[in-house]
């Protein structure tokens, strides 16, 4: 689960800003950790792992601004500010770690596509599809699966391969060929789904990051799964091309 920081003093903008994330729990699971003080919020970020902060720059405690937070903040940590004071804007996007900046006026419309963006999650996917598997074994009824809840699918052996799901568990089902799952992708235009080797296929919605490796290869890595690495061959490079552009 993503661990947000918000540190935020107004009572009102923060639970406007709270209600707006409701709309990724879906997609991207999270805990939220509400400070309005800079002190109690950097001591927290000190001693937690912390996958997003949302730094309002409308406040200031003793000799500290919230813009000077950032100097402190890890470049690891990604920032989107949320502000009125648009000046900041400009000398602030200088900074590594500063992912956006969001005036305040139109946190209805971009906080939660700036957040999808910075997790490089597809806004314009048409969630309501389901991915529909042939009838299994004896039984005439098809499986259907939200593409939405599909994290990836590994293809183990012969015999049966498993669908992972965003909510952490998975179905293992009896195996139809790798090369007719693709093509169930194809004809049903499951265009979230991609083939990263002869073995598995991930959802691209929930890519955190894709790296170039030495030998050619490229490493994807999916949002909450920082152990388990993706390799893609050379075969299916082309859909993942996107990530650097």
């Amino acid at each position: 689960m993503m661990q947000f920081v918000l540190l935020e003093d107004s009572h009102q903008d923060a639970i406007i800003i709270q209600g707006l994330l409701e709309q990724l729990t879906q997609i991207l699971p999270y805990k939220l950790f509400h400070y309005d003080d800079l002190n109690t919020g950097l001591k927290h970020i000190k001693h937690h792992p912390v996958d997003l902060l949302l730094l309002d720059l409308e406040f200031t405690v003793e000799n500290m601004t919230a813009a000077s937070v950032i100097d402190e903040i890890p470049n690891t940590i990604p920032i989107l500010i949320v502000s009125h004071l648009t000046h900041y804007q400009k000398p602030l996007s200088l900074k590594i770690n500063v992912k956006g900046f969001i005036n305040k006026k139109n946190l209805s419309t971009s906080l939660v596509p700036s957040i999808k963006r910075i997790y490089g999650l597809n806004t314009s996917v048409n969630h309501s599809k389901e991915l529909i598997f042939p009838a299994i074994k004896n039984s005439h009824i098809p499986e259907a699966f939200p593409v939405r809840d599909i994290r990836y699918i590994d293809f183990q052996n012969r015999k049966e391969y498993t669908i992972h799901l965003i909510d952490g568990t998975s179905k293992t089902i009896q195996s139809i060929p790798f090369s007719k799952i693709c093509q169930l992708i194809i004809t049903q235009r499951i265009y979230s789904l991609c083939p990263v080797n002869k073995n598995q296929i991930i959802n691209i919605d929930y890519i955190k990051s894709v790296q170039k490796m030495d030998n050619s290869r490229l490493e994807v890595e999916l949002i909450n799964l920082p152990r388990l690495k993706f390799h893609v061959g050379p075969k299916h490079q082309k859909p993942f091309e996107i990530f650097f552009n």
